[in-house]
């Protein structure tokens, strides 16, 4: 009896424990169901939070940029407001994702720990996107209530004080950057779906924003000391004839000093070369300045070194001090600076601003007469010595100034991004005496120097114009460079310079004697210098094929210099090899070799063609190929063009 009760007790006590795990197990769920419930909830908020938030990234990528400042004040203003939206979910979405406590676990796991730290890092760069587009709208509205010029100040004036008040916004944009950079460096890779699209966004972003604040900074920096709003400035003028090539952009036939002060053009002197030379001579009884080995060969014979020649040398440095004591031999004031200009400057402004005014020659200038109007005005045959001559391209460079001063507004943007790629394709260098303004013009890309760095390959040519033609109008210029490199981490480079001479068809139909003038027998003197590591060693030079050898073996602004002279007669095309050997342009790290070619192109020069075939050593195998940075899907095989310079990566398994 007493066990059949005891049985009784213990089978009521065990259900109901049964009952109370059901209970505790169904509450339980329950309380799960209402927390899962709630999270996703979150989640669903957090998700769309999060989705228009992405607008701060996506208007930084596509709206608020250099090139949308022309946008007018009420497509600016509807943008900043959907700004401010997404800036309010932006700053949700960050706070969602640093304090929920499953995106902390998730963050610990071994497979998503990865994506939810991309999560967090992701809000949190879309916080200071949608924070920085704001600050960059400011800028960009600022710039949209601008009015046109009025009153006595140029556009020049009237641009540099819309710089100037737009510091304090900008120095937000550059702050918020700065931010925006240390977030992508954060940012993990591997991001899968929507994380992968917006790490994209945010690499676009990146990109804009850093031109905005870049072209800013430039600007902000360098044209208020440039033109004299920290005191007078009196700048050297060249503007360089590039139908005559020399290798710092073209024969100086004349000059100008400008005078500039508070953002103002004051005044403009100019002289024609050759009456600076005829004055120098007069006063120093015939000062003789010995010109280098070559160009007194081919060119100056007995005659002194002058103006005209002072850009015999690629380093545009080394242009700008021969310029200046030059012209201060022929009785010019002492300058702060030299400003390079040559006719594709001129061009590209014209296609810009509109053609060119010029009533002292009763012409018209546009991009397509500029040239034959400058051949026609600097044939040599229009200076008599001891008669006032005027001279051409000294006008041309002081219409030219007049053209930028009186750009009009809705041209400011469109003129700094011109300025940049002329500069990029050395159609106008900088160099100033004022150490700060020159570290700044090297800083931009404006100084038009050799590039420097002791590591790697480089190549650079110089072709020089030595017959005194005007042929490099009409010549069609190839660049081809064959590269062996070699286990033992060395080059073999076989470089060949072609140039065609179509004179004969050019001549035709045209005035003879402008012919003559301009052309003389229409042959094309070409001294050929091909710069390449210090270390490099001469292998070979051929001239159309035959054995030449050099006529120049010798360093040179950090560089190896190999030159040689040669002939192309009219309606033939002549060619020039050279062939040398350079050690130590390779680097190993680990299993990878490394090659990096920096190419430098010639200023004054367009777009000549440029083919590179390099060649791996026996038994290695190619991992990837770059130009300028960018995949190359053309293997070793690289098809390009002189406009800029060009860098060219190839790494490889030995």
């Amino acid at each position: 009896m007493v066990d059949s009760v005891t049985t009784t007790r213990r089978r009521r006590s065990r259900r109901d424990r049964r009952h109370t795990k059901r209970i505790l197990y169904t509450t339980l769920a329950a309380l799960l169901l209402v927390a899962a419930l709630f999270e996703g909830y979150r989640f669903v908020s957090f998700y769309s939070d999060a989705t228009a938030a992405r607008a701060g990234l996506l208007s930084l990528r596509d709206e608020l940029d250099l090139a949308k400042l022309e946008t007018s004040e009420t497509g600016l203003l509807a943008t900043r407001t959907e700004v401010e939206r997404a800036q309010a979910r932006a700053h949700a979405a960050h706070d969602f994702a640093r304090n929920d406590p499953l995106i902390s676990i998730a963050s610990h796991l071994p497979i998503l720990g990865k994506q939810a730290k991309g999560v967090r890092v992701l809000t949190e760069t879309a916080r200071d996107a949608s924070d920085t587009a704001i600050a960059a709208s400011d800028v960009a509205i600022a710039f949209s209530r601008q009015g046109d010029t009025t009153g006595d100040q140029t556009s020049v004036q009237h641009a540099l004080a819309f710089l100037k008040a737009q510091e304090a916004p900008m120095a937000l944009v550059e702050q918020g950057l700065v931010r925006l950079q240390a977030d992508r460096d954060r940012l993990p890779d591997g991001l899968i779906g929507p994380l992968a699209n917006a790490s994209g966004d945010l690499d676009g972003a990146l990109a804009r924003l850093e031109g905005l604040v870049s072209g800013y900074s430039r600007a902000d920096a360098l044209l208020p000391q440039l033109l004299g709003y920290e005191g007078p400035k009196t700048y050297l003028i060249l503007p360089q004839n590039d139908t005559e090539l020399f290798p710092s952009g073209g024969l100086i036939s004349s000059y100008a000093i400008a005078y500039f002060d508070e953002g103002g053009l004051d005044r403009v002197d100019l002289e024609y070369f050759g009456a600076l030379y005829d004055r120098w001579q007069s006063q120093t009884g015939g000062e003789y300045i010995e010109p280098p080995a070559p160009l007194k060969q081919y060119l100056k014979k007995d005659f002194s070194w002058g103006l005209g020649e002072a850009g015999w040398y690629p380093d545009f440095t080394r242009t700008a001090q021969l310029a200046r004591s030059f012209v201060e031999k022929g009785g010019a004031p002492p300058t702060d600076g030299t400003i390079a200009i040559d006719l594709h400057f001129v061009g590209a402004l014209l296609e810009l601003l509109g053609p060119l005014e010029m009533p002292g020659y009763k012409v018209t200038i546009t991009p397509q007469n500029l040239r034959e109007v400058t051949l026609e005005n600097t044939r040599d045959d229009a200076y008599v010595p001891g008669e006032e001559h005027q001279a051409f391209l000294s006008y041309l460079a002081q219409a030219t100034l007049d053209k930028l001063f009186t750009a009009p507004k809705g041209k400011w943007v469109d003129l700094l991004k011109l300025l940049d790629q002329q500069a990029r394709e050395r159609h106008l260098q900088l160099n100033f005496q004022d150490p700060k303004l020159q570290s700044l013009s090297a800083e931009y890309g404006l100084d038009g120097t050799l590039a420097g760095g002791d590591t790697g390959d480089y190549l650079m040519l110089a072709d020089t114009s030595v017959n005194s033609t005007k042929l490099n109008l009409i010549l069609k210029n190839n660049v081809a460079l064959d590269v062996q490199l070699t286990k033992d981490g060395a080059a073999q480079s076989h470089v060949t310079y072609s140039i065609q001479n179509p004179v004969r068809e050019w001549a035709a139909n045209r005035d003879e004697d402008l012919v003559r003038a301009l052309m003389l027998q229409g042959v094309y003197g070409c001294y050929l210098r091909v710069y390449a590591p210090k270390q490099a060693q001469l292998v070979d030079v051929r001239v159309n094929g035959k054995v030449a050898g050099a006529e120049q073996i010798n360093p040179e602004f950090g560089r190896m210099s190999f030159g040689r002279f040669f002939r192309v007669l009219p309606d033939e095309t002549g060619t020039a090899e050279i062939v040398y050997y350079t050690a130590g342009v390779i680097e190993a790290s680990g299993d990878l070799r490394h090659y990096r070619l920096y190419v430098q192109k010639e200023a004054g020069t367009g777009a000549i063609p440029f083919d590179v075939d390099i060649r791996l050593p026996a038994g290695a195998k190619l991992v990837s190929a770059r130009l300028d940075g960018e995949d190359y899907v053309g293997a070793l095989h690289f098809q390009t063009d002189l406009r800029t310079d060009r860098v060219i990566e190839v790494t490889y398994t030995p």
